[in-house]
């Protein structure tokens, strides 16, 4: 979200009560795990087989993606 904010050029916004967050999973009815963890995740088999990507950081990507709008 940070990056996101950044690219976007909003203000950080102060991280929601935790009980809000089990609520909103609670209504969607899903892991509220995946809003109060961080998720680290590598594309290691995409990587093992060669694949480069255009844009491996999520920063510049999200810019030349709002900089096409």
């Amino acid at each position: 979200m940070s990056e996101l904010r950044r690219a976007l050029h909003r203000p950080p916004a102060p991280p929601p009560p935790k009980w809000v967050l089990l609520a909103g999973s609670a209504l969607l009815r899903s892991d509220p795990a995946l809003a109060l963890t961080g998720r680290r995740r590598v594309p290691a088999r995409m990587l093992t087989a060669g694949f480069e990507f255009s844009y491996p950081e999520l920063g510049p990507a999200l810019r030349d993606l709002l900089a096409s709008r």
